[in-house]
């Protein structure tokens, strides 16, 4: 009989770690270069911890829902590949550190238990990044139809991420330039757009100041 001797993966590639708001930061990555199959791949490991040695992400305190540290274990059949992961419960403006690892059928090996690296998991490059409210991302699904000879009605949902503070008011602006290098705008809270009703789809009726 014969066979290929199995390893434990290397660590995975293109890891990015985003801020998302004051309490939220997503990781993406793809998979290894080792194996070379994905497939062999059963789950991910996420660490996040304040500390940079990850005494509180190795603790048995840490799980998906702690606060301020975690270690999550994400199976491989949840989403396609660049896999994102976002996760919460931390403080505004404090330095976090985060690493991934791939995971398959081989059993790591203690290292050092006690130690900063208490087994032989690859783990990626730690990255840091501090948590803090972003700008909110665009509105999506837009829709514009003419509304007499000086308006437009435009539908519209909100965006996908608010950056970490409530939508509180939309821009509209408009021009007869495609680059927009001339154009009108107005600000509108958002309190006074309606919402049509089943969903999220917001309505409003702009009267254009130069038909």
């Amino acid at each position: 009989m014969s066979g290929t001797p199995k390893s434990i993966p290397s660590a995975p590639l293109n890891v990015k770690l985003e801020v998302i708001s004051g309490d939220c930061l997503e990781i993406s990555f793809s998979p290894p270069s080792i194996p070379s199959d994905a497939s062999g791949i059963h789950s991910y490991s996420i660490q996040w911890d304040y500390q940079d040695d990850f005494r509180n992400a190795n603790s048995h305190s840490a799980s998906c829902s702690s606060t301020r540290f975690g270690n999550c274990s994400l199976s491989q059949l949840l989403d396609p590949y660049p896999r994102l992961y976002v996760f919460y419960g931390l403080t505004p403006n404090d330095i976090y550190y985060v690493q991934a690892a791939a995971r398959n059928g081989v059993e790591v090996q203690s290292i050092d238990p006690s130690g900063s690296s208490p087994d032989d998991t690859n783990w990626s490059a730690i990255f840091t990044a501090r948590p803090a409210d972003q700008k909110p991302d665009a509105p999506v699904l837009l829709m514009a139809y003419a509304l007499a000879r000086n308006g437009i009605k435009i539908l519209f949902d909100p965006p996908v991420r608010d950056g970490g503070q409530p939508v509180d008011k939309y821009l509209f602006s408009w021009s007869t330039h495609g680059n927009f290098s001339i154009s009108n705008s107005v600000s509108v809270d958002a309190s006074s757009i309606d919402v049509l009703y089943p969903g999220d789809t917001l309505i409003y009726d702009l009267i254009l100041e130069n038909p």
